[in-house]
């Protein structure tokens, strides 16, 4: 069982680091399948008109949506996954600089530490 559970760390670890490399093979299976769809769907409309075959036009419809579906899909986890990553690089890094996480947690302590500054003076009563 321990096998299993290192074999899909692995592949969830490599999963995450190829994330943008697993979305464009998505793409691309989700437009052979809308491709495929289209092509059945010309040639139904060719051989209803040359040879008066009967071509149910409506389970291209059924394909078309669902193959739409799986593509609306897959571009908002690819926008989730990307505007993540943007956002971390954008706020939480300088430009050029890769983050690290002590140094993260260095200036999340030293923008506590402005923020409890002590007052002089009165206490404001």
């Amino acid at each position: 069982m321990n096998s299993i559970k290192n074999k899909f760390l692995r592949f969830t670890n490599w999963a995450q680091k190829e994330w943008l490399a697993i979305v464009i093979f998505s793409v691309m299976v989700a437009m052979f399948f809308l491709y495929i769809v289209l092509i059945s769907w010309v040639a139904g409309y060719w051989l209803k008109a040359l040879y008066g075959m009967n071509f149910e036009l409506n389970s291209c419809w059924q394909g078309v949506t669902a193959v739409g579906a799986a593509l609306g899909l897959i571009a908002a986890l690819a926008k989730a996954a990307w505007s993540k990553y943007s956002t971390d690089s954008q706020y939480n890094s300088k430009a050029g600089e890769k983050p690290t996480y002590a140094q993260h947690i260095a200036e999340v302590v030293k923008e506590a530490a402005k923020d409890e500054q002590p007052t002089m003076g009165r206490t404001g009563r």
